[in-house]
């Protein structure tokens, strides 16, 4: 395991360096040095340090053993050697550039620099300039890496005068656009659907349906993920385990995007062609979420085609309703409960008119006698579609170590239903890939043999 230390006064330098070093290096130590001694004592493999916390001068005077590096705060993106494995740079994108480029690789090149490379005589302005290139050159050759690179440039930027929220808005948006190049770095950009499932009454299969309908989108190879809205009861996790083992070193969205040292590219968890973006037992207690994590929570996978939030049922909190600001449109499930759905009717007026949201009815339990089209005539919302009654399917299926979508008979009942959700979300997208015999093939795939 490499062993980083980092002598650096400025906390937004401080988390990028971090960020990027967890991004290149699987086996990462990072201390933190927060009082003034002689870093040329500290014993590490890779010493970076900025000029607030050791001047220039004294850094030329450094007798490190390993390598090392400043960072200074100017605008000339150069990179200065002073001696071999002892680098200046004159700007944080100048070191992002060098890293970024040589990734793993850092510990190796400074150790071949000292080995090969004579000492060099410094004099008091003495430096030898370094060629740096591109600071965000391509990662591979897509639209969506371009996009991303020219969203870093403009989130990378040094502004010495922004405040301290300022600069955790900042801090978050980098971390987030790190996240995004390396877990989601397969998604469509250009057309997303970001959809909120909620209703206002518990237990009435918002997971359940969010988690089949993704699934249902995987396997015609829709991009799509699926975000479990902010609650104090995860759900998305236990059910996701009951069907896969939760992925090595698997870490949920907050948990990256708060702590640099947990490596990006741990959020990922993919599962029947969908990305799943489920919160961990204590991210609710735990994590300190503000608007701004919202923000980036809901922000960050929405390049797939469609991403499904799974929103808590009930009355909305704040944070539910910060999350309101970021859909396209919200699916409201309701049943043949009449008289306490009506009597949501006004919150759920009031609350789409606050966030002009597109809200659509999905009405649960569907039976011949409902009268489900009168019901969204009252309320004012269109009805997109109706579910049967599924509920011994449903409980039969919690001991299940498949998804419902994957039970013949449940397949069969869903299928046209879910056509018409898919069909009304992505139009002619959806119909291009809805190639003639695909869910035949993957109904004689997908059951098991005696069932």
């Amino acid at each position: 395991m490499k062993k980083i230390s980092l002598a650096i006064c400025d906390n937004t330098l401080l988390n990028i360096v971090r960020s990027e070093f967890g991004a290149v290096i699987e086996e990462l130590s990072i201390s933190v040095i927060e009082e003034k001694i002689d870093v040329s004592k500290v014993e590490c493999d890779f010493l970076v340090t900025d000029e607030k916390y050791v001047s220039v001068e004294d850094y030329k005077k450094l007798q490190f053993a390993n390598a090392t590096c400043l960072i200074r705060s100017t605008q000339d993106n150069v990179l200065h050697e002073i001696k071999p494995g002892h680098l200046i740079f004159n700007d944080v994108k100048a070191f992002v550039a060098w890293i970024r480029k040589h990734g793993s690789n850092v510990f190796e090149i400074a150790n071949e620099e000292k080995q090969e490379k004579p000492e060099v005589n410094d004099t008091e302005n003495d430096y030898n300039p370094v060629e740096v290139g591109d600071p965000y050159p391509d990662i591979v050759d897509d639209s969506m890496s371009r996009m991303i690179e020219e969203e870093g440039k403009k989130l990378i930027q040094e502004n010495n005068d922004t405040t301290t929220e300022e600069e955790e808005i900042d801090l978050l948006s980098e971390r987030s656009l790190l996240i995004r190049r390396k877990a989601f770095n397969n998604g469509n950009w250009d057309r997303n659907k970001t959809i909120g499932i909620w209703s206002p009454l518990h237990r009435i299969g918002v997971t359940t349906l969010a988690v089949n309908f993704s699934i249902y989108l995987g396997m015609y190879n829709i991009p799509c993920a699926v975000i479990e809205g902010l609650t104090q009861k995860q759900l998305l996790k236990s059910m996701l385990m009951r069907y896969t083992k939760t992925p090595d070193n698997w870490n949920s969205f907050i948990q990256v995007l708060n702590h640099p040292e947990k490596h990006p590219s741990s959020v990922e968890w993919q599962f029947k062609g969908v990305h799943w973006l489920p919160l961990d037992d204590e991210d609710a207690k735990s994590t300190s979420w503000s608007k701004e994590h919202i923000k980036q929570y809901i922000n960050t996978p929405k390049y797939f085609d469609v991403t499904i939030v799974d929103l808590p049922t009930g009355e909305m909190a704040n944070h539910t309703l910060d999350t309101l600001e970021y859909l396209d449109e919200i699916w409201i499930l309701v049943d043949g409960s009449y008289q306490q759905i009506l009597a949501w009717k006004n919150y759920i007026k009031n609350t789409i008119s606050t966030y002009n949201l597109d809200a659509k009815l999905i009405f649960i339990k569907d039976f011949p006698f409902v009268r489900s089209d009168d019901l969204a005539k009252q309320l004012g919302i269109p009805l997109l579609t109706a579910v049967p009654d599924l509920t011994e399917e449903i409980y039969k299926n919690y001991l299940d170590k498949k998804p419902l979508i994957e039970v013949q008979q449940v397949q069969n009942e869903l299928n046209p239903i879910f056509h018409i959700l898919a069909s009304d979300l992505l139009g002619d997208d959806y119909a291009k890939n809805k190639k003639p015999g695909l869910f035949k093939r993957l109904q004689s795939f997908l059951q098991p043999s005696g069932s």
